[in-house]
């Protein structure tokens, strides 16, 4: 079971932004803080604890949803399949299963599912031990 918002987020990451017409996507085009970045652009909409990152085509690339005060962002509502910023990472990983990778940054720990086109990127504080931040985006073939 999704949230409707967190669908939606899920969902942007292939569309383009011209053509979304989900709430978040319709909230990204014509609410975000639009910055290039070289060859992409990031759309951050930090009252809705929502960035995103788009192609010079205008093709989102990828949809990072924040925990509440991560990177100066309100909480984005995520609940995927039960999984909530609150959720431990050991309980994501009895949920979700082992992810195809697991990493440690600079930041902490972080994980990643794979499912079907797209990928779920689960990033942990070294500090908290919280979830921090979700990020989805297409899987590369």
């Amino acid at each position: 079971m999704r949230s409707q918002a967190t669908s939606e987020a899920i969902d942007l990451a292939g569309c383009s932004i011209e053509s979304a017409m989900s709430s978040t996507g319709i909230a990204l085009r014509e609410l975000a803080f639009v910055e290039s970045l070289g060859d992409e652009l990031s759309m951050s909409l930090p009252t809705l604890g929502l960035e995103a990152c788009a192609s010079s085509d205008g093709r989102v690339v990828s949809v990072h949803m924040h925990r509440e005060g991560h990177e100066g962002f309100c909480g984005f509502p995520l609940d995927f399949e039960g999984i909530t910023f609150a959720t431990a990472e050991s309980e994501v990983c009895a949920r979700l299963g082992p992810p195809a990778v697991r990493g440690e940054g600079k930041s902490g720990s972080w994980m990643r599912y794979v499912f079907a086109d797209r990928y779920l990127h689960f990033m942990y504080s070294r500090d908290s031990g919280l979830l921090e931040m979700v990020t989805c985006g297409l899987q590369e073939v």
